[in-house]
């Protein structure tokens, strides 16, 4: 299955040509790309920037690409990448202090649900893990 994708990240245009055997895999990729550039922690959608970083994993050694969508208005991330049983996940924004790591689920940066908003989706969603 061939899928076409065309969004706007950071100021560029991008077009994308998701090219899967499997449909599944199509859609898995096509519904991560478009997800909306929104914080749900401090409910702001035009200070989001797109990043990538790679990294070593310790027990491994392989190199791990992630994606993350910056918030500059509070400094959330979310991050999306590639389980090690294959499939992707995209987390939730949450807050990073070095000292302490991830902010706690009850901190004052924790995203408050606003009455009109669609349920906020879990921290990660394995594909793999919804049945078609």
């Amino acid at each position: 299955m061939i899928v076409k994708l065309t969004r706007k990240i950071n100021n560029s245009q991008i077009t994308f040509d998701i090219d899967e055997r499997e449909t599944e895999r199509a859609l898995e990729m096509a519904t991560f790309l478009a997800t909306d550039d929104y914080c749900f922690n401090c409910k702001v959608s035009d200070k989001i920037k797109w990043q990538s970083n790679r990294a070593k994993g310790k027990e491994d050694g392989k190199e791990y690409i992630y994606v993350k969508r910056h918030c500059y208005n509070c400094g959330a991330d979310s991050t999306m990448g590639k389980y090690l049983t294959g499939g992707l996940f995209w987390k939730q924004f949450e807050v990073y202090d070095k000292g302490e790591g991830v902010a706690p689920k009850n901190a004052t940066s924790t995203p408050q649900k606003a009455s009109n908003e669609a349920p906020h989706p879990a921290d990660e969603v394995n594909i793999d893990d919804i049945p078609f």
